[in-house]
């Protein structure tokens, strides 16, 4: 009987987080870690929309998610979040409904939030708890807790062209940017087949003109169910002297209401007081205009641009 105790103290510590939270349970890439170690997850089902997250855009970083470890001992230790990124499916996945689609990840480094200390963690089961106001619910990941000491995992490739040691994390972590959707109500039995949208940069000023300019704005386009063509272009302005950004998005078949989010973007900028600048992109919009399968004008759409995040 006592071979079973270790099992049945596991199963009372992941229902006793499980009733205290009242949320699911997901599992970790990473089952067995140490204190100090990393583990990389998915926020499963704590995810606003799941594995439709793309479909309303919403942008969750490292500081919007508290995470902690519920260990064998029955103790509550805070670890740190260090990254969150989207992976998205395959553009040619053989399951089709995956096209397009996005998962949130985390990486998780289990030590203290602040400061390099590594909490005391009583080996055995244990759970990482995620919690964030943009969650539908926390998360709750089971784990193991094993003997060692161990250190974050760099994610540092060594075979990077120039050997520069590049971050393998910031390849995938969103740049600031700033979400611009169409709003309003299509007519009935119209469609949207077509967008534009103009944005007015003033002049950067740099030695290096032309490449800030090319800098200034990156608009880009977020993957969705619906196929929508997505293409951007830039024409310098002499006076007053700047550069006028123009997004075109087309759709062959057009896409009724409830798929308006297909035509959603971003825009970015590498320019960092420009990135940093929340109501930028607002301040610097100039006009759109939708249209139907039959090129005709939509005048009852509109657009709403959020700050940059």
């Amino acid at each position: 009987m006592m071979k079973l105790h270790p099992i049945r103290f596991a199963c009372g510590l992941l229902l006793c987080v499980l009733a205290i939270t009242g949320c699911q349970s997901d599992v970790t890439l990473s089952k067995a870690v140490r204190k100090g170690d990393s583990l990389v997850v998915s926020l499963g089902n704590a995810d606003p929309n799941g594995e439709y997250s793309n479909i309303n855009n919403t942008l969750i970083r490292e500081n919007d998610i508290s995470a902690s470890i519920f260990d064998n001992g029955w103790v509550t230790h805070p670890v740190k979040v260090r990254q969150v990124f989207r992976v998205y499916g395959d553009p040619t996945a053989i399951n089709a409904k995956a096209r397009g689609k996005a998962q949130w990840m985390a990486v998780i480094d289990l030590v203290n939030p602040t400061g390099s200390g590594k909490p005391n963690l009583a080996l055995g089961a244990a759970a990482l708890i995620l919690k964030s106001p943009a969650f539908k619910e926390p998360q709750v990941i089971r784990t193991d807790i094993i003997s060692g000491v161990g250190t974050p995992h760099s994610f540092i490739s060594q075979n990077d062209p120039g050997n520069l040691g590049l971050d393998k994390l910031e390849f995938v972590k969103p740049a600031k940017q700033a979400l611009v959707t169409v709003s309003g109500t299509l007519p009935q039995h119209t469609k949207l087949a077509g967008a534009e949208f103009r944005f007015n940069i003033p002049d950067v000023h740099s030695t290096d003109l032309l490449l800030n300019r090319l800098e200034a704005a990156a608009p880009a386009k977020l993957p969705s169910e619906q196929q929508v063509h997505f293409e951007f272009s830039r024409q310098e302005r002499e006076a007053p002297l700047g550069t006028d950004v123009l997004v075109v998005l087309t759709s062959t078949e057009g896409v009724d209401q409830a798929d308006l989010a297909a035509f959603n973007f971003v825009m970015l900028s590498d320019i960092d007081d420009i990135a940093n600048t929340p109501n930028y992109w607002q301040d610097h919009f100039s006009g759109a205009a939708f249209y139907d399968t039959d090129g005709q004008e939509i005048a009852s759409l509109g657009h709403l641009i959020g700050e940059s995040e």
